[in-house]
């Protein structure tokens, strides 16, 4: 143990004593002027602002410029404008480990070092901005909660760690040891390690939480240092400090703070005064630039020296917004340029060097170290350096600068000897013991200086001679020593032999003069509302200039400078006016100026409402303070500037006044480093990456050239300097070389935003700019590629050339090649042109002879016929006819089919559709060949899976299909051979999986399947060329045109067909064709029109009409089947899925009844039934509602809507049949009403329901066109607005009747009106009613009367 001595006094000592004393006593003064100040200024950071936590644990500034803080809370980085922070991620590597930030250094390469609570050491990467954990990768180090409180490097760049429980020692290898004292008796290990120091002999000091212990490298011993603490006293030491005298530093926590001399162990201890609450617990020391120690503790910041002990202490004051944000000092730092940096409790606080410049004084009114109120009109300053301060509602306040104190004269009507008025304007000392006071309402009150008496002077009104107003704004003496007075009223002067007032109204009337000011050479300057009045008392001569003022200053040079409040400062001259006005385009700081004062370098201080300006008259250069500088407040007042005989200038302000001393204004430091902050593509922040495609591959701040492609064409570099003081005023210009050579700004921007930039590389500098410096600082500079599209780039240019070349070479080539290839294809078109005409003369060769058989095969099939209908022929006989016949037949087929197929090579085959069964076709077809079967030992068999299909097809194209097929079949199939016929309904293969039911695709398939020879892959796919046979010798070749005509009548069906086959095996041909449903009839093969007769076969429609139609809306598929199955038997029933679907159904079809569910999707029952009864093509139309709720008012709401019956589920088949069979027979009652209605005179019917509108609608279109013989349906069911078939089944549900019957039917009734009218004859009123024939016109007559026209007339008459 080494036992520290104190230093004590003795016979060598005793000069030191005497000092000492001195001391003793300055540093009381000292301290009573620190407790008293509150003129320092501290800016304040805190989680408002961006900090991660208010508690600063640890600042400091890298190499480069960042200022770094450590919180409770995580790592913040500060470039002056914002903190970006850093903060522990679990499920990130690469973040920063633990929260509590204990120490923050820099080494030797430049790496950023962080010691954090339970967290470790953690190593910032800077360019990519991630933190990596050595200890980490260490055995028996990566679980362990380690918190690294400080780091020190020696000059191998081994790193030691004070840490949690021991001191270790880290080298570059990235192994790790403990220090192991040669001694015994004392050891670190299990201590909290919280401070390292190497002192000057490369000793290592040693802070722990059970003292002081200092470590010699050199021989490996350990030494305790014994401090004085108590005997239960707090042991725990909290800083340590190497000064620049070698001396140590020792903050303890509960003993305050100790130096020690290392070479004799003699140790100081630091009497902190005033000794404040906590101020014990030293918790940081560093060192000022100007010599001070700055010593933070838990009960404020003290300011410290070497020779005269404390010379400031800094606390917390509510009265101060500015003051040091809280007590408790965690951390005290000083950067590269001397400022201050304060961690505390309560935020991070920044000391700036050129804001304690400015002293400020601020009201609190009940506090004589206070104004009593804090706007200042008038400032004067006595023999006695007393400041006088004329305030806005407080009178007079009396600074003390010796004791701090304010004295105040107020307004107070219970003393005699007191001012007139609170509100004062103006000083004036008259050289005579007397300052003149200019107050606002109260008049001129005059203090006689010695004796304290006032005497007060006012307007009175009887009184010519007494002051024009009470409102008094200014004074002066002119240069002949008499008076003048502005007021609200004019101007005065001062009659001092008769004490009375001279009115001047010839300068301004009686209107208001806001101030007044002498020249040098005799003139009076005054201003009012809007006029600049210049008066010569002596040569009783006036000028005037409009102009806007506060007041006039004339400086050392004679020069005339007027504040105005609209255009800045304006020099002026007495004739000219004014010559030039500086304004906030020049750099002041508001065009509304207010004070101007003269410093002793000559330049001109300028207060406006919006900060204080500097002026250089010669350079024409402002320099701007406000509150960020550590001004009071930015809005000055009129008529507050001063300036002391030692130099100083005093400003007032609305928050009380400044003071300041011009020559300790700091020289601008133009040497701040720039940095990129920020890189944003399409407003967004890049990060750092490791992929090829990432922009950046480090940070920004790291990177000096950056590459973009063509489509990053909008991009933002933000930038900003590190100098941290105001640095909101901070003013910046860049330019991008390469795309303009002109700089951009100045401005407090600090971003640059580029947008479509050619590909190309450019050169981006940035650099900051002073105003008050002709000098620039260093500049930021930036290289940037944007790459080019590929199109753009060398590499495609040189292979677009390439290409060019190529086609260039490979056009020569054609067009000397071209003569060439032109002989070959003339000989190409002609052997073409040959072959073509010989296939024509084969096909031709062969109709030819097709028609010349016809004929002969006419005359023998004939005869044969008859031969074979006689009775009694002999068996053998007929057999042989029969043979004959059958072959005669076939060899008509043959003809039959090459004549077809030369109707197909030109066009005139169409397909001839009939609705039948084709499962009885086929069968017929097969069964046709069963002969041929037996004949050549062949077994034929047909197979289907459904008993009957009833289909649309042409059955004389199928027919020839299959004859065909089995014909070949039957050919190529030996003795013993079987030949299938399949036929089937398949949904298409190809069809979408997810399709609407009512979308999918069917087809009729129909397969013959042979065991025949098969046919050779190479011959697959040339079978369907006609003219076509195999190479192969074979004596049952044809003439090769069956096959393709079978592909030819597939094709017109629309559909496919395929064959596959083995040699040797037998061969499968599959013809595909489209399934179109028809409707099934007692006839296995009906007739069916083509689509473009049916208009001119209107009898075929109607005789549809008697078809009855159910429709059934059903959501449920089950329920749908169960209803159709019952009256599939009485009903072609249409089905519906959703009430949508029903009533477009119900448009298509015009059902005779309808049965609907209520709850459906898209449209439910009842909208549905309101539709249909409300829509006159469906309103005659039975509706019943099905549902499942059983409910009566939903029945009463179905039966409103216009339902005619309601049944509920589950019902009974019998009662729904029932329903349908009692609305089928209403609706036959309604036909009866409606056919004798409609025996009554065409116009004389009266209808109202729907469906007796839509009658009175067709009977009018009927009798519009009357006459109109031509009227034919599709122009009839246009006409009613309604299609053909809802006409045709509409009308046969209301009146039984035909469209043609009804037009028949009302035409006839027109005839009999005209014949009652005996206006026209027979044939007349035949052609008037639209009949062409007579003949007809009276057969129909006769047939709808029962009697000719002739006879109806005779009837009548002898009626």
């Amino acid at each position: 143990m080494c036992k520290l001595k104190p230093v004590c006094l003795n016979k060598q000592h005793i000069s030191f004593f005497c000092r000492w004393v001195v001391l003793c006593l300055f540093l009381t003064i000292q301290v009573e002027k620190a407790a008293a100040q509150s003129e320092y200024s501290f800016d304040i950071f805190t989680q408002e602002d961006g900090l991660p936590n208010n508690q600063i644990q640890r600042i400091f500034q890298d190499s480069k410029g960042w200022m770094w803080i450590g919180t409770s809370q995580g790592l913040s980085r500060f470039n002056g404008y914002n903190f970006v922070n850093f903060s522990a991620g679990d499920d990130d590597s690469t973040s920063i480990k633990g929260s509590l930030v204990r120490v923050i250094k820099e080494d030797s390469q430049g790496n950023l070092l962080v010691g954090t609570e339970k967290g470790g050491l953690n190593i910032f990467d800077r360019k990519k901005e991630t933190f990596s954990q050595p200890l980490q990768h260490i055995p028996g180090f990566q679980y362990r909660e380690l918190s690294v409180n400080d780091v020190l490097e020696d000059e191998d760049k081994r790193l030691w760690l004070a840490t949690d429980f021991n001191v270790f020692v880290l080298d570059s290898a990235n192994s790790i040891a403990p220090i192991k004292p040669v001694n015994s008796e004392f050891s670190v290990e299990g201590k909290f390690i919280r401070n390292l120091v190497f002192d000057r002999k490369n000793q290592l000091w040693i802070g722990s939480n059970d003292g002081l212990y200092m470590y010699s490298r050199e021989s490996g011993r350990l030494t305790y240092y014994d401090l004085p603490f108590g005997e239960n006293e707090n042991r725990e030491i909290w800083e340590i400090y190497l000064d620049d005298e070698g001396d140590i530093w020792v903050g303890t926590y509960s003993s305050g703070l100790f130096i020690i001399e290392p070479e004799t162990g003699n140790y100081t201890k630091v009497d902190l005064l005033p000794a404040a609450s906590r101020t014990e617990t030293v918790r940081a020391i560093s060192k000022g630039i100007f010599g001070e120690y700055w010593i933070g503790t838990r009960g404020g910041l003290f300011k410290y020296s070497k020779g005269f002990g404390v010379t400031g202490f800094f606390r917390h004051n509510l009265q101060e917004p500015r003051s040091l944000s809280n007590n408790s000092v965690l951390s005290v730092f000083h950067d590269a340029k001397g400022e201050t940096w304060i961690g505390t409790r309560g935020g991070l606080n920044l000391l700036a060097k050129s804001k304690q410049v400015f002293h400020n004084f601020t009201a609190l009114p009940g506090n004589s170290r206070y104004l009593n109120s804090s706007i200042v009109y008038a400032i004067w300053i006595d023999d006695n350096d007393n400041i006088w301060l004329g305030t806005e509602d407080g009178g007079i306040n009396i600074y003390n600068p010796r004791t701090k104190t304010y004295s105040y004269l107020t307004a107070d009507k219970s003393q005699k000897n007191s001012l007139s008025k609170n509100c004062i304007k103006a000083f004036l000392d008259d050289g005579k013991g007397n300052l003149w006071v200019a107050t606002y309402m109260g008049g001129i009150d005059v203090i006689n200086l010695k004796t304290g008496a006032i005497t007060n002077y006012q307007h009175n009104p009887d009184s010519k001679s007494s002051l024009s107003d009470n409102r008094v704004w200014d004074l002066c003496f002119d240069k002949s020593g008499r008076m003048w007075i502005a007021t609200t009223r004019g101007i005065d002067r001062f009659d001092s032999a008769t004490n009375s007032f001279i009115h001047y109204p010839q300068l301004s009337g009686n209107e208001q003069i806001f101030w007044i000011k002498p020249d040098s050479k005799g003139n009076l300057w005054m201003g009012s509302i809007n006029e600049i009045i210049i008066f010569n008392p002596e040569k009783n001569a006036t000028t005037r200039y409009f102009e806007h003022s506060r007041t006039m200053y004339e400086d050392r040079l004679s020069r005339i400078w007027i504040a105005t409040l609209d255009k800045g400062i304006a020099l002026y001259s007495l004739g000219s006016g004014p010559l030039k006005y500086y304004g906030e385009e020049s750099g002041l700081a508001n065009n509304q100026s207010l004070c101007i004062q003269e410093d002793d370098q000559n330049n001109l201080w300028v207060s406006t409402s919006n900060g204080l300006s500097k002026f250089d008259p010669d350079k024409k250069v402002f320099q701007n303070f406000t509150s960020k500088d550590g001004l009071g407040n930015n809005q000055f007042c009129y008529g507050a500037a001063y300036k002391t005989e030692s130099g100083n200038l005093l400003f007032g302000s609305v928050s009380g006044f400044n003071m300041f001393n011009p020559d300790e204004i700091i020289a601008v430091d133009v040497d701040v480093p720039l940095v990129f902050t920020d890189l944003k593509v399409f407003n967004k922040s890049v990060p750092v990456g490791n992929s090829k495609n990432d922009i950046l591959k480090k940070s920004i701040s790291e990177t000096d050239h950056l590459v973009l492609n063509f489509r990053q064409d909008v991009f933002t570099l933000e930038f900003a300097a590190l100098n941290y003081v105001n640095s909101q005023s901070n003013l910046y210009a860049y330019k991008l070389e390469g795309f303009y050579d002109d700089w951009i700004g100045p401005s407090a921007d600090r971003v640059a935003t580029f947008t479509n930039l050619n590909p190309g590389d450019y050169t981006l500098r940035v650099k900051k700019v002073f105003h008050e410096s002709e000098e620039d600082g260093p500049e930021l500079q930036l290289g940037i590629t944007i790459l080019p599209p590929f199109w753009k780039t060398n590499w495609f240019i040189a292979l677009i050339v390439i290409l060019i070349l190529t086609l260039v070479y490979v056009i020569v080539r054609f067009f000397t090649n071209r003569e060439k290839i032109k002989s070959q294809l003339i000989i190409e078109r002609s052997n073409a042109r040959k072959l073509h005409e010989l296939d024509m003369m084969k096909l031709n060769f062969f109709t030819n002879i097709s028609h010349e058989i016809r004929t002969p095969l006419t005359l023998i099939l004939g005869p044969l016929e008859k031969l074979l209908r006689k009775e009694n022929i002999d068996g053998e006989v007929l057999e042989n006819l029969t043979l004959m016949h059958r072959n005669t037949r076939n060899l008509n087929k043959l003809v039959n089919q090459l004549l077809d197929f030369r109707k197909l090579q030109t066009g005139n085959l169409k397909l001839d559709l009939a609705d039948g069964d084709i499962v009885s076709f086929i069968r017929n077809v097969v069964d046709s060949f069963n002969d041929y079967a037996i004949e050549k030992e062949i077994k034929l068999t047909f197979s289907t899976l459904k008993d009957r299909l009833f289909v649309a097809f042409d059955p004389d194209k199928i027919e020839k299909i299959l004859n065909n097929l089995l014909s070949n079949a039957f050919k190529f199939t030996e003795a013993k051979g079987a030949v299938s016929v399949k036929l089937s309904l398949v949904f298409d293969s190809e069809g979408d999986d997810f399709s609407e039911p009512g979308e999918e695709k069917q087809f009729i398939e129909i397969s013959i399947l042979d065991t025949g020879k098969g046919i050779s892959n190479k011959n697959t796919e040339k079978i369907f060329m006609r003219f076509f046979q195999s190479d192969d010798s074979d004596k049952d070749a044809g003439a090769g045109i069956g096959l393709a005509l079978v592909k030819e009548l597939v094709h017109l069906h629309k559909g496919n067909i395929f064959v596959t086959s083995k040699p040797g095996k037998g061969t499968k041909f599959t013809v595909r064709i489209p399934y179109k449903a028809a409707i099934e009839t007692g006839s296995t093969i009906k007739e069916k029109t083509q689509p473009e007769k049916a208009a001119a076969s209107p009898d075929s429609q109607e005789e549809k009409i008697s078809e009855k139609i159910m429709l059934i809306v059903e959501d449920n598929a089950d329920v749908r089947q169960f209803i159709r199955s019952h009256f599939d038997a009485f009903f072609q029933v249409v089905e519906a899925v959703n009430g949508e679907d029903g009533w477009k159904a119900a448009l298509e079809t015009i059902p005779d009844v309808i049965i609907s569910d209520i709850i459906m999707p898209k449209i439910d029952g009842y909208e549905l039934c309101k539709r249909l009864k409300n829509d006159e093509r469906t309103s005659h139309i039975p509706v019943l509602l099905l549902t499942a709720i059983h409910s009566k008012e939903n029945e009463i709401r179905g039966l409103i809507t216009g339902a005619d019956d309601y049944i509920t589920k589950p019902f009974d088949l019998t009662v729904l049949q029932a329903k349908v069979e009692n609305m089928l027979s209403m609706r036959d009652v309604l036909k009866e009403k409606y056919a004798a209605t409609m025996v009554l005179e065409p116009t004389n019917v009266v209808l109202s329901s729907p469906n007796e509108r839509f009658l009175q609608k067709v009977i009018d279109v009927v009798e519009e066109n009357i006459a109109d013989s031509d009227l034919h349906i599709e122009k009839f069911a246009t006409k009613v607005g309604v299609s053909r078939m809802q006409l045709y089944r509409k009308l046969h549900a209301l009146t039984n009747m035909t469209v043609k019957e009804f037009i028949r039917h009302i035409r006839l009734k027109r005839a009999v009106q005209l014949l009652e009218q005996e206006k026209l004859n027979v044939s007349e009123i035949a052609y008037a009613v639209g009949f062409k024939d007579l003949s007809h016109f009276r057969k129909c007559f006769k047939r709808e009367f029962g009697m000719s026209a002739t006879e109806y007339l005779s009837k009548k008459d002898k009626k």
